[in-house]
């Protein structure tokens, strides 16, 4: 019984690690940047712009926390200058680029 205890604990801890963190990989073509969208709590129309976390050197693996994936052109979005490296930009300006969309 006291096993059956532990399984559901481990169950209900897992299941919430699940929910305290979003995480979407997804991969980006060649002479694309990969980028993080998430949210900016200031205005609705707009998001913040980072980079999405390289999963393995020289492959085009990405990963996104707790936001949404885009794969832009090259050099359209200037994060390295941005402070924090996290750039406000108006969702309009992410038009062109390639939404992942996926689960």
């Amino acid at each position: 019984m006291l096993q059956f205890f532990r399984f559901i604990a481990l169950l209900v801890l897992i299941a919430a690690w699940e929910v305290a963190s979003i995480e979407r990989y997804f991969g980006c073509p060649k002479n694309v940047d990969a980028i993080c969208s998430g949210e900016t709590a200031l205005d609705p129309d707009a998001q913040t712009l980072r980079w999405a976390e390289r999963l393995h050197p020289k492959k085009r693996d990405y990963l996104c926390r707790d936001s949404w994936p885009l794969c832009c052109n090259q050099n359209q979005f200037d994060i390295n200058n941005a402070p924090n490296n996290q750039l406000i930009v108006e969702m309009i300006k992410t038009e062109n680029c390639w939404h992942y969309i996926g689960k």
